[in-house]
């Protein structure tokens, strides 16, 4: 599994501010992109490589993820694909920057955990919302520490 980076934590800081006033958006701050990029900052890999570009608005996502045999398993193939993290079946040892699943009012939605590792963050309406950990259905490592 690839390493972080060195400073991780400064670079994952800055992405979650970079957006924190952005706007949803498909293809660009949504529950999968906003979580990618985040991913990118912690350790320099792109896991939307092949996703990324693809789709603009909730019909083109819909497409994709179906297509792609839904979220769980796109987020998993992308972690593998490029050796980004694993499939942690004990939720109680994610921590900080490491990413997950769980149910909100819009469905099954992918967030990160924040670095408090208290909380699960979301793509929201402007900038991200936080979630409890014991929400968490499932979730994955994301690079080793």
């Amino acid at each position: 599994m690839i390493n972080r980076l060195p400073t991780w934590q400064k670079f994952f800081y800055q992405e979650l501010l970079r957006v924190s006033d952005t706007e949803f958006e498909f293809g660009n701050h949504d529950c999968c992109l906003s979580v990618c990029n985040c991913v990118e900052a912690i350790t320099g890999v792109d896991p939307a490589q092949g996703i990324r570009d693809t789709y603009y608005d909730e019909q083109s996502a819909n497409e994709i993820i179906r297509k792609r045999g839904g979220l769980r398993l796109i987020a998993s193939t992308q972690l593998k694909r490029f050796n980004l993290g694993y499939r942690q079946r004990n939720r109680r040892l994610l921590q900080q920057g490491d990413v997950g699943f769980f149910n909100t009012e819009a469905g099954l939605t992918l967030g990160i955990i924040d670095l408090t590792g208290r909380h699960i963050l979301r793509a929201a309406n402007i900038g991200w919302e936080r979630h409890p950990l014991s929400d968490l259905l499932c979730g994955w490592h994301v690079g080793k520490i």
